[in-house]
Parts: C-alpha cells; sequence; structure tokens
C-alpha cells in the first residue's frame, strides 16, 4: 500500500466530514465522509481543488451567515491563532433539520484541517433534556434525582418550597442526610439502598419541613439505569400527604405520557378504538366543537364528525383518513377537512390520524385536529386579491388596447309590442371568450378604473347613438360623484354629432340615495345636455322617495326582484302598483325588468307598467350585430322627447 493510499485510508475512517486547505484555501484532500455529504446536498463546488473560501465567501453574500463565520474562522487559523476554531451552525435540507459542529485546525506545511461533525443527535437530545428539565422543575410534586452514591443532582422547585432548602444548599449533597436527621433505620437512605434495580420505593417517611416540622411525606422512588442495566442513581417524587387525595386523581389522568399531553395541548385529541369508537377527548376537543367526552362515548367518531349521512362531500367510513390509519401502519395527514360540530356548523381543520397500540394489544388511533378557520380565511383571501389583480390588470389592458364590446338588449313598449330603445351593456373579449361584468367590475371598482371604463361606454355608445338609435348606457357611483363627467359627456356628443335625445343614463337607486347631493348635481347637467336618466334597479334603494322631488329623472326601472313570480305574490304586486303611481304622480315611465314570459307580461301590464325588459323580448347581443349593421328603427320615448 503507498504511503498515500494508507494515509487517505486513515482520514476516511475519521467519522467527521474532513478536509485540508492549503495556505490559500483551496482543498488538496478530503476523505470519504466529506465527498458523501458534499454529493447528498448537491455540493459539487467543495470537492478538491476547489477554492473553499472563496464558495464560503459567496455564499455568505447569498445571506448564509454561517459560511462567513466558517470562512473568518479558517482565515483567523491561518493567520497563526495557537487554538482549534469551534463553529455550530445549523445545516437544513427540505427535509431534514440538522445541527454540525465545525473545528478547525492548523496542520502541517501551514495548511488547515477542517472537519465537520454531525451533532444533530446530541444537540436535539440536549433540548429534549432541556425540556424536561423545564417542566420537572414546574410542576407542584417535589422531584429529586440521586446519583450511585445518592448526591443530588436533581432538586425542582417544588421541593425548595416543601423542604425550604435552596437548590444551589443542596446540589452535589447528602441532602437525605439533612431531611432524616438523627433517624436510626428505616428511613428513605436505607430504602435505596437496599431496593433492586426492578424493584421501586413506595410509602410514607417522615421527613423536615420547610419551618423544621416534621412532615409525613408520600414517596414514590426508582432505581435509574443506563443502557447496559448497570444502576446509576434514583429518582425520588415526594408530596405532602395533605394532598395525597389531589395526586392520586392527577397521576390516575397522568398515568402515561400521553395522558398528560392530551391535556395540555392546545390542539384538539381524540382517540378511538380500532372500530372507530371514540374512547377519549381532551378538553381542546371539547371547546372546538361543541361535544363533550360523556357525549361522544360510544359514538363512532367518523359518525359525528363527518356526518356523513348528511354531507355529500363526506368521506364514507371506509374511505375516512382515521378508518385507513387504524387498518395500517403510518399516519395520515390530512391539510384541509372540516369536521361538524355539535351545533351542525362545520369547522375547518387539519388533521394527523395515527395508529396506536395500547399495552393490553388493543389498536386505535389517535386523532390531533386544529382549527384552520383563520389560516384558510387567510388563504382565502390572499388568493382573491391576487384574481382582484390580475382582473385590475386585464382591465387596463383591455381598456389600452380597445378590447371591451357593446351587448345591446331591446326594452319594448308593451301596449304594441314595438322596440323603443336599446340598453348596451358592457362585455370584455379575452381570447375569443365574452367575459361578463360580474367577472371584473369588483376588480375595477376597487382600483379606480370604472370611470375610465364609464367613458370608454360613453364614447362608444354615443358611437352607436349616432346612427340613429335610441340607447341606455350604465354609469357607476364613482362617476357620479365626479363634477367633471358631464363635461366629458358634453365633448362626446360635440364631436360625435349624436342627438342627446337619444341617450339615456341609468344610475342605480343605490348609489344615488348613497350620495344624493352629487348625484343631483350632476343628473341635472346631463339633462340639461338633452340626455335623459333614468333609475335603475328602483325599489331596492331603501331610502325613501323625498329625493325623487330634487331630482331631474324620466324613467323609473323596477328591479326584477319585485317582477317575479307576480302571480302568486301579492306583495310584489303591491310594491309595482305602488312604483307605477309614484311615476305617474312626478310624470315618469316605468320599465319593468326581468320579464321573461307571457303570464309576468301581462301581470305588468294589468298593474299600468308601460315598458318592458327581458329574455322574453330577446337576450342581451352584441351590438354591432343589431344596430350598426342595420338602419334605426326604433322609437325611443316620444312623450319625453322634449
Amino acid at each position: 500500500m503507498s504511503v498515500d493510499a494508507f494515509w487517505q485510508g486513515v482520514i476516511d475512517s475519521i467519522p467527521a466530514n474532513v478536509a485540508v486547505l492549503d495556505r490559500d484555501g483551496v482543498v488538496v484532500a478530503v476523505n470519504a465522509g466529506w465527498s458523501r455529504f458534499a454529493e447528498e446536498n448537491g455540493g459539487a463546488n467543495v470537492g478538491v481543488g476547489s477554492a473553499y473560501l472563496a464558495v464560503c465567501d459567496e455564499a455568505e453574500e447569498m445571506g448564509d451567515q454561517s459560511a462567513g463565520d466558517a470562512a473568518r474562522l479558517i482565515r483567523g487559523v491561518m493567520g497563526g491563532d495557537p487554538e482549534p476554531g469551534l463553529l455550530h451552525y445549523h445545516c437544513d435540507s427540505p427535509s431534514v433539520r440538522r445541527r454540525f459542529l465545525m473545528r478547525v485546525a492548523a496542520g502541517a506545511a501551514q495548511s488547515v484541517v477542517v472537519m465537520h461533525f454531525d451533532v444533530t443527535e446530541g444537540a436535539e437530545t440536549d433540548e429534549r433534556l432541556r425540556v424536561q428539565d423545564a417542566v420537572l422543575g414546574e410542576i407542584d410534586a417535589a422531584v429529586m434525582a440521586f446519583d450511585q452514591g445518592l448526591s443530588l443532582t436533581f432538586w425542582n422547585t417544588a421541593a425548595e418550597r416543601l423542604f425550604g432548602l435552596s437548590r444551589a444548599d443542596v446540589l452535589g449533597t447528602n441532602v437525605l442526610a439533612r431531611l432524616e436527621p438523627g433517624r436510626p433505620s428505616g428511613g428513605l437512605r436505607e430504602h435505596l439502598g437496599e431496593v433492586a434495580p426492578d424493584e421501586a420505593v413506595h410509602g410514607v417517611f417522615d421527613m423536615k419541613g420547610v419551618e423544621g416540622e416534621t412532615l409525613s411525606v408520600q414517596v414514590d422512588a426508582k432505581v435509574v439505569l443506563d443502557v447496559s442495566g448497570s444502576t446509576i442513581g434514583a429518582i425520588v417524587v415526594a408530596s405532602d400527604i395533605r394532598e395525597r387525595i389531589w395526586y392520586e386523581r392527577e397521576l390516575r389522568s397522568a398515568r402515561d405520557y400521553l395522558a398528560a399531553v392530551m391535556v395540555s395541548i392546545p390542539d384538539g385529541l381524540c382517540t378511538v378504538d380500532g372500530d372507530g369508537f371514540v374512547l377519549e377527548v381532551n378538553r381542546a376537543a371539547e371547546h372546538h366543537l361543541g361535544w363533550t367526552a360523556a357525549d361522544l362515548g360510544g359514538c363512532r367518531l367518523h359518525d359525528v364528525l363527518h356526518a356523513a349521512a348528511e354531507r355529500d362531500d363526506a368521506h364514507s367510513f371506509d374511505d375516512c383518513p382515521i378508518t385507513k390509519a387504524g387498518a395500517g401502519d403510518e399516519a395520515v395527514i390530512v391539510a384541509d377537512d372540516s369536521f361538524v360540530c355539535r351545533d351542525g356548523t362545520q369547522l375547518t381543520v387539519a388533521y394527523k390520524a395515527a395508529p396506536v397500540e395500547a399495552i393490553s394489544g388493543r389498536h386505535g388511533v389517535v386523532v390531533v385536529f386544529r382549527d384552520t378557520t383563520e389560516e384558510k380565511a387567510e388563504r382565502d383571501r390572499q388568493r382573491l386579491e391576487l384574481l382582484e389583480l390580475s382582473w385590475a390588470a386585464r382591465v387596463r389592458e383591455a381598456l389600452e388596447t380597445d378590447a371591451f364590446t357593446l351587448y345591446a338588449q331591446p326594452i319594448i313598449e308593451i301596449a304594441t309590442g314595438k322596440t323603443v330603445q336599446y340598453e348596451l351593456l358592457l362585455r370584455m373579449l379575452s381570447k375569443g371568450q365574452v367575459i361578463l361584468p360580474g367577472e371584473f367590475l369588483p376588480a375595477a371598482a376597487h382600483h379606480g378604473l370604472l370611470i375610465d371604463i364609464d367613458r370608454w361606454v360613453v364614447q362608444h355608445a354615443a358611437e352607436l347613438a349616432a346612427g340613429g338609435h335610441p340607447v341606455a348606457i350604465n354609469i357607476s357611483a364613482q362617476s357620479l360623484s365626479q363634477p367633471v363627467f358631464s363635461r366629458y359627456v358634453e365633448e362626446v356628443l360635440a364631436s360625435t354629432g349624436v342627438d342627446p335625445s337619444l341617450i339615456v343614463i341609468e344610475v342605480t337607486e343605490t348609489d344615488v340615495v348613497e350620495n344624493q347631493g352629487a348625484a343631483s348635481d350632476l343628473l341635472g347637467r346631463l339633462t340639461s345636455l338633452g340626455c335623459k336618466v333614468a333609475l335603475d334597479d328602483f325599489g331596492t334603494g331603501y331610502g325613501g322617495f323625498l329625493y325623487l322631488k330634487r331630482l331631474t329623472v324620466h324613467i323609473l326601472k323596477i328591479d326584477r326582484e319585485f317582477v317575479t313570480d307576480l302571480d302568486h305574490n301579492d306583495t310584489n304586486r303591491a310594491v309595482i302598483q305602488a312604483i307605477v303611481g309614484l311615476a305617474e304622480a312626478f310624470g315618469q315611465h316605468t320599465i319593468a325588468e326581468g320579464i321573461e314570459d307571457e303570464p309576468t307580461l301581462r301581470a305588468v301590464a294589468d298593474l299600468g307598467v308601460k315598458y318592458g325588459q327581458g329574455y322574453l323580448f330577446g337576450r342581451p347581443a352584441p351590438a354591432a350585430d343589431i344596430l350598426v349593421n342595420t338602419e334605426g328603427d326604433t322609437r325611443g320615448y316620444p312623450e319625453l322627447a322634449s
């Protein structure tokens, strides 16, 4: 075997990941562990011949602080630092959380030896021990740990309170000698010294209390063994006998770790047997679901939470993830589901169903769930926000590229069946599809684009009306509150040469009621230009009718809500009759929207409505097909011509 092969074999046997750098920070040798780790983590640029310090510097520039710390540590050793450098750092992958210890030491011929030790297991063990120490330190029972010679190694807060001795005073001492002064035999020390590895000490002992008084203390003690089975110490749990009943109850409810976790965790937790019947339910589950443990006792958890008989989207029992977990060896994780609560509402949840086997050999499932209602609402909000931004961008693009179009729907005179006008309805054209305004107008309103859309509609409607066709257009509340909007309408009327009386401008009653001052001013100016004004969706504004005296309005369009089911709905008939009477009193016309059949047409005619609109007379169709390619054949509203 060559010297090089022997030397390589030596460093390959080192369990750490090892690399040797020259004075310039270039890798001159690595062991098998280094190469394997680099290959598994995509680090092909840290093999022999690579500039390791340059790689670290580049990684720091990309935001990896650990890489920068490593580079500084190596340069320090290169600069003559006599002590080996140490660095603890995280090195996580998408699926694994790892911790490493980096050791840098000077080598021969001005080289530097870099070793990375995987300390994940030890770090996690230390963390678990710290958590366990914290938990033991806070429980109410006095907890003491002793080494093989009965010197104290752990003394929690409850022990300090019970015996009046601080942790600093007793750690490392034979504290039992102080707690059992002058006792010749039968004390706890004697029992601990005699107990066998497979036995435990249970009993009541006299000990010295915080005020020097003698306490009758209930003691549970057990010898602790190492992995080889050798005795390494003892654990003692002690409590004042006066609280014995309380501790017995608590110990019964927490006789194993799972029971203690069930009580304390904020997530809902249920356990079921192999047939899916509920065994235990924690308080969080009761709170979230409204069912108590007593309510669920004797019930199959699936039947209660999924209510399969009542929900179309509910899991069948055989397909339920809880059932599948009980039938398999692995946990089943469900990221988005809903449980039925006691009050019938649905709770959005994420849950994990894990199979368990009790000491008795019975199989079952532990179900841990959490309420994800707020998380789902936030995800939905973000999704809708992104969707809205996308629609707003498409609206801007449509305005820039003239990708809107107008559809026309006829309005007829009920007595003659003649078309008197066409309402122009906005559509968006995108990739060969016609998109209805309900898809894009909410986003346009939120992003302040309705005024631009209204102006586009006014311009194109005026061009169509210039061919002699009476048309009606809708404007938004945003334009209604803009005094300059009337000036824009005036400019369009002048540039197209259209007769203003051919244009009816529709505004919804709700928009007018919410901004009566601005509406009155704008509608008055539009009327002065010669246009007509219609109140759309009339009857839904809930604002009273006094504003009609202050507005110049020519037409009231009765909302389809009141036109529906007139043959059987006396309330709707009464509303329409009242609106017709109101319109006649103010010298206005009425149009009934949403007429889809002959009985409805006859009903609105009997109630005195003069004009109608709906699918019975025609569905919206491209205005270019109806108006541009035909001569003007509509009558308009003769009575309103003046």
